[in-house]
């Protein structure tokens, strides 16, 4: 635009020049060829020549305007003509200005109709410029309000959001300290996000729940390095991570004692290092399973939502559960809920289950055996051990080995007939009435039996009878919460039990 005003100076500056010619010559032509007194002269080629500037001038003004504008408009890639238009039209005052000066124009000795014509078009385009402006005005002003409204309403709702967060609380939540946020970010392609997918997708198919959405979030009050899983709320598991060293988990049981920090695996059953990521190699070549503080956590994560699923499984949980068997077994979920049992009932026999890791997988073998018992007895205690012998298969493939061996152990029939008769089952409970000292006296002996099972074999079990198996595990989950309790009728025919020991009585009880 700078060239195109220094080009318009320009030319103005020499039409000065070209006026003040014309003017000079036209008085001497006048005055010394044509014999013009000098007022004339003046009059005559004065006129001449101002008409002649304003001939060629007004145009050349238009022009290099017209240049000035294609040159400082034309590299914005937008559509010239309708800008100008646009602008021309944006502000009615044009016209109206236009207008006043074309009603000057009447009063000189040009044509009066197409002055006032053009006038009275002038006028009426600046009216009704200035009348679409107002209800633009007026609309823009309708938005702008609806839009502070929309903003207040959502400032309350954030508020009102942020007042709830403190008494709603998320089914499942993994908290992290500030100096493991970095592992949420994803890594060789694989985040957390989607390592928490697959441990979702795992536990649907090992228990055969759906586990909630995990909400993932930062926490001021942990240590750096320290993280916890909630449910509801409430802490379920904790422990700590350390972001660039890898955890080498003794799986094999091999004693081997390896560089590091001495820890325990995220189930708690096996010893595991913090190593340097320089050892890796070497860990392996040993036998330990190695794993990135990403898995980790994510195990940790797992292993509580198997100790606590009984605790997830909600009966919002139980309804999706039962409309998901809807759809392929419509007779064997209508015939039971809520036809015979409600669907508290049907969620109170499924977290039974749960709580000992038995996998509901098999919802509609489930409901056949609730169906067929349930007119017996309502109980939940009843129900659940009617649908563990319908799962014996399931119990035994847990817990056996390859070959098909179940190691167990067992006890005395004395003991079991004295855990009988100091317990009492009633409809939803098991209430144990044994004295302190027979209660202690029991779960010394399987203490000692499990050490010496764990010596050599694998996990073993323990096998009791069939009227028996609730009361015992109410007495052994609190010591031995992992020891899995089976009764006799849980055992397949394709299952060969070992036996391990049998507990027995002490001399002190004899």
């Amino acid at each position: 635009m700078d060239g195109a005003g220094k080009f318009v100076r320009g030319d103005a500056i020499a039409s000065l020049i070209i006026v003040a010619v014309n003017i000079v010559g036209g008085l001497l032509i006048g005055i010394l060829q044509n014999r013009m007194a000098p007022a004339a002269a003046l009059s005559v080629y004065g006129k001449l020549t101002v008409g002649d500037g304003l001939v060629s001038q007004v145009p050349a003004l238009v022009i290099s305007l017209a240049t000035g504008i294609l040159v400082s408009r034309g590299g914005r890639g937008e559509n010239l003509s309708s800008r100008v238009a646009g602008q021309l039209l944006y502000r009615p005052l044009v016209f109206a200005v236009g207008g006043f000066f074309l009603v000057l124009l009447v009063f000189t000795g040009l044509p009066r109709v197409p002055l006032m014509t053009i006038a009275a078009g002038s006028f009426l385009t600046a009216w009704t410029l200035n009348r679409r402006q107002d209800e633009e005005e007026k609309k823009q002003e309708r938005i702008r309000q609806a839009e502070e409204r929309t903003r207040e309403r959502a400032e309350r709702e954030k508020e009102q959001n942020r007042i709830e967060r403190y008494v709603s609380v998320a089914p499942l939540e993994l908290q992290l300290g500030l100096g493991l946020i970095g592992l949420t970010e994803a890594r060789d392609g694989v985040s957390m996000t989607d390592l928490i997918k697959e441990m979702r997708i795992a536990a649907a198919k090992r228990l055969g729940i759906i586990v909630p959405k995990v909400r993932v979030c930062d926490a001021l009050d942990l240590d750096e390095n320290r993280f916890r899983v909630s449910i509801y709320g409430e802490s379920v598991a904790a422990g700590v991570i350390w972001p660039d060293m890898f955890l080498a988990v003794d799986a094999d049981g091999t004693g081997v004692r390896l560089e590091g920090i001495k820890t325990k695996s995220p189930s708690g059953k096996e010893t595991a290092f913090w190593i340097d990521g320089r050892h890796c190699e070497k860990a392996e070549i040993y036998g330990f399973r190695v794993l990135d503080p990403r898995r980790v956590i994510v195990e940790e994560l797992q292993s509580a939502v198997t100790r606590s699923a009984a605790e997830l499984l909600t009966r919002d949980a139980v309804a999706k559960l039962l409309d998901g068997l809807r759809a392929e077994q419509p007779k064997a979920v209508d015939g039971v809920v809520p036809e015979i049992l409600s669907l508290g009932e049907v969620q109170a026999v499924l977290q039974r289950l749960l709580r000992e890791e038995v996998p509901i997988r098999q919802l509609g073998a489930i409901l056949e055996v609730l169906g067929d018992e349930a007119p017996r007895s309502r109980s939940p205690i009843y129900l659940t051990e009617q649908v563990r012998g319908r799962l014996a298969r399931t119990l035994c493939g847990q817990y056996r080995n390859e070959d098909g061996e179940l190691f167990v152990l067992m006890l005395d029939p004395e003991l079991e007939e004295k855990v009988a008769a100091g317990s009492d089952v009633t409809q939803d409970k098991v209430r144990l009435n044994l004295a302190p000292d027979d209660s202690n006296e029991i779960l010394d002996l399987l203490a000692e039996e499990l050490k010496n099972a764990l010596a050599y074999r694998s996990r073993p079990v323990l096998l009791v009878g069939d009227a028996v198996r609730p009361a015992i595990r109410a007495l052994t989950e609190g010591k031995f919460p992992d020891l899995p309790v089976l009764s006799f009728g849980e055992i397949t025919r394709d299952t060969r039990v070992v036996s391990d020991g049998i507990a027995r009585r002490l001399k002190a009880a004899a």
